[in-house]
């Protein structure tokens, strides 16, 4: 008898153990869960911020006459099928058609699968400049993850100002009237 109790004993001994260890590594899983959630929905802004794009995006801004009337641009990346994109570029249109922005200050940069289709159109219809990323040289170069991504250009230098992702237009707005209160630089 003394055996068999020693022997129960011995098992919900291991029981206990085996539950215990299988409540921390719980633990710890929904810790890793957390910490990736939070990647997915906020990823870390892109090394260059504060600096200047990417050399080859530059170039393509530059050649596109990007920045040369001195206003501040917004870099958009967008996608076919997007709903956020469609959402921005849609507020972007409304404000453009309104008068209440200035196509000059966007440029949108579509994936190549996106061409062809009602939102190019759109936007070309704007007069937005329109920049087509052939196999995501751009977006890859901006470390762009998901769309639609907006950045925040300073004018004539383009130097990255800021970044956001998930295509608030709120965000454009409030940069847009950020740069209306800055001083104007007299010579």
């Amino acid at each position: 008898m003394t055996v068999l109790l020693a022997i129960v004993a011995v098992i919900l001994l291991m029981v206990c153990l085996a539950l215990l260890g299988t409540m921390r590594e719980v633990v710890v899983l929904q810790g890793k869960v957390t910490a990736f959630t939070e990647l997915l929905l906020k990823p870390p802004a892109p090394a260059f911020l504060d600096g200047m794009l990417p050399d080859r995006v530059r170039a393509r801004l530059l050649d596109a006459g990007t920045g040369q009337q001195g206003d501040d641009v917004f870099l958009i990346f967008a996608r076919k099928g997007c709903a956020g994109c469609a959402r921005l570029l849609q507020s972007i249109k409304a404000g453009l058609t309104e008068g209440t922005l200035s196509s000059r200050q966007f440029v949108c940069v579509l994936d190549s699968h996106s061409g062809g289709d009602s939102l190019e159109q759109a936007i070309r219809d704007s007069g937005m400049v329109v920049l087509v990323d052939q196999d995501r040289f751009l977006a890859n170069a901006c470390q762009v993850k998901q769309t639609p991504t907006t950045f925040h250009l300073a004018a004539t230098s383009l130097k990255v100002v800021d970044s956001n992702i998930g295509g608030e237009f709120e965000w454009v707005r409030s940069r847009l009237a950020l740069q209306a209160d800055r001083p104007v630089a007299t010579r």
